[in-house]
């Protein structure tokens, strides 16, 4: 029985504690004021990224942001609201998730002129919401009026700021939920365009434009399979065998670019890659985390260096860079 399958209301004995809770939830509320500005849903990934990696490091969670190919980098809207709305998401679902993947997905619902129609949606693979509790997640409630959240030591009010920000975004949160498989948070939120007639919002440079063959050796096959997503969309050609274990790397002769976890990496595969440098035009690009620092010698031997969650722009700013290390040659 999942931990959402006890989600009972509790009568509390310190309403005088919680009745000041809730007054000071309705001031924070009324004191909201959206501002709209020009921002990039990259930069705001990032700063969720680094933010979770503080409040949220899960060594069994894998965090995955995806982004469909029409979604423009480049937005106008409240920045500091949309992103802690997502935070808020992001945070509840990593809490109730004790293992597998929590993924933000963006997708782009429809257009009129310059404003755009997103949906953001935050799925984990957690213990689910009982079907009778659904109605009331998005409600507030504080610590000690929930026996299961009182178990973790975990405060209600997230989910009903989010809930009341999107309000005043003129947006909509919802969510859906499989007891024992996992939630589903929806957020519907218009922002508008910079430029609404660009279809193509990641336009690599001619010299960074070269067509690679890239292969990706990681064990985490959730998040090797966004990556090549990622590569695709520049149009390189991406393999990414469905690996458990790495002790040597095989068939990387004809690549020019493979990708690898940081940790993954071992003195043979170490001489094999500086081998193969020797011959040829090999490109190293290490995935890391955040928080965890490398081997200096693996360093020295990369070319490049990206973290988890990956997105679009990381991926952009990787191409060009690697086109300024090792230039085409005419």
């Amino acid at each position: 029985m999942g931990i959402f399958s006890k989600f009972i209301r509790k009568k509390s004995d310190a309403k005088e504690e919680n009745g000041d809770q809730k007054g000071s939830v309705s001031e924070a509320l009324a004191e909201i004021s959206i501002k709209m500005s020009e921002f990039n849903i990259n930069d705001l990934f990032e700063d969720l990224a680094d933010t979770l990696t503080e409040t949220r490091s899960e060594e069994n969670i894998t965090l995955l942001f995806e982004t469909a190919k029409d979604v423009p980098s480049k937005v106008i809207g409240d920045r500091k609201h949309l992103g802690l709305v997502l935070q808020y998401l992001l945070e509840n679902a990593i809490d109730f998730t004790a293992e597998g993947e929590v993924k933000l997905k963006i997708e782009r619902q429809y257009s009129n002129l310059n404003e755009i129609h997103f949906r953001f949606k935050v799925l984990d693979s957690g213990v689910g919401i009982h079907p009778e509790a659904v109605k009331e997640i998005l409600t507030p409630f504080f610590k000690g009026e929930i026996y299961s959240l009182n178990e973790l030591g975990i405060e209600g009010e997230g989910l009903f700021y989010a809930r009341e920000i999107l309000k005043k975004m003129k947006g909509k949160l919802s969510v859906t939920s499989t007891e024992g498989k996992g939630s589903t948070f929806v957020v519907d939120v218009s922002l508008f365009a910079t430029d609404p007639l660009n279809k193509r919002h990641y336009r690599l440079p001619d010299e960074a434009s070269r067509l690679l063959r890239v292969k990706i050796f990681d064990i985490d096959h959730k998040s090797a399979e966004g990556l090549t997503k990622l590569f695709e969309y520049f149009r390189h050609t991406v393999s990414a065998p469905n690996l458990h274990h790495l002790n040597a790397l095989s068939g990387i002769n004809d690549y020019d670019l493979i990708i690898i976890p940081d940790k993954l990496i071992n003195e043979k595969i170490m001489a094999q890659i500086k081998a193969i440098k020797l011959k040829k035009s090999l490109e190293l690009v290490l995935i890391s985390d955040r928080k965890v620092s490398v081997n200096e010698k693996v360093l020295e031997l990369a070319d490049a260096q990206i973290f988890k969650p990956f997105n679009q722009q990381m991926i952009y700013e990787l191409l060009i860079d690697l086109s300024a290390v090792n230039p085409v040659k005419e």
